[in-house]
Order: structure tokens, then sequence, then C-alpha cells
């Protein structure tokens, strides 16, 4: 009986060292896993943001274009507005002038 309580110990010790290895392989392998789950997220997350920082460029060129066309406008409206300031001005001189030598 004692060899057999004896077997019967040291298979068990065996099972509990072949679970203690096994539980180690798995909390390593888990480990493993998660690492390159984060990997996985954070490549993920630096697409997000190389993306991002595209979109914000573009919008910047666009607001920039927009910008400029309607600096652009604004200064030709002046102009056509001094134009017509001046065109008006014009006429009324030539109607004082045409309405004076009807007067006269």
């Amino acid at each position: 009986v004692s060899d057999l309580e004896a077997q019967r110990a040291q298979e068990v010790a065996d099972l509990k060292t072949q679970l203690a290895k096994e539980n180690k392989e798995h909390s390593l392998a888990m480990t493993k896993l998660h690492a390159e789950h984060a990997i996985v997220v954070l490549d993920m997350e630096e697409e997000k943001v190389r993306q991002m920082t595209n979109l914000k460029k573009e919008w910047e060129l666009e607001i920039d274009e927009l910008a400029t066309a309607g600096a652009s406008k604004v200064a030709h409206l002046k102009q056509q507005h001094a134009r017509d300031k001046e065109s008006t001005h014009i006429e009324h001189q030539r109607q004082l002038v045409l309405a004076e030598k009807e007067w006269c």
C-alpha cells in the first residue's frame, strides 16, 4: 500500500507540476496576445491620427483658397465700386453742365 500511495503521490505531484507549467504557458500566451492586441489598437489609432492630420491639411488648404478668393473678390468689388462712383460723378457733372447751358 505504501508503494501505491507513493506512486499516487508522485502522480499527483507530476500532475501539479504539469498544471503549473501549462498555467504558466497559458499566462505567457495570454500576455503575448494582449500585447499583440495593444499593438494592433495602437496601429489603428496611429492611422486615424494620420488620416485626421491629412484631412486637417486639406481643410487648411481649402480655407486658404477660399480666403484668397474672397479677398480677391472684395478687391474687385471695391475697384468696381470706385469706377461706378467715378462714372456717376462724371455723369452728374455732365448733367449739371447741360442744365446750366439750358438755363443760359
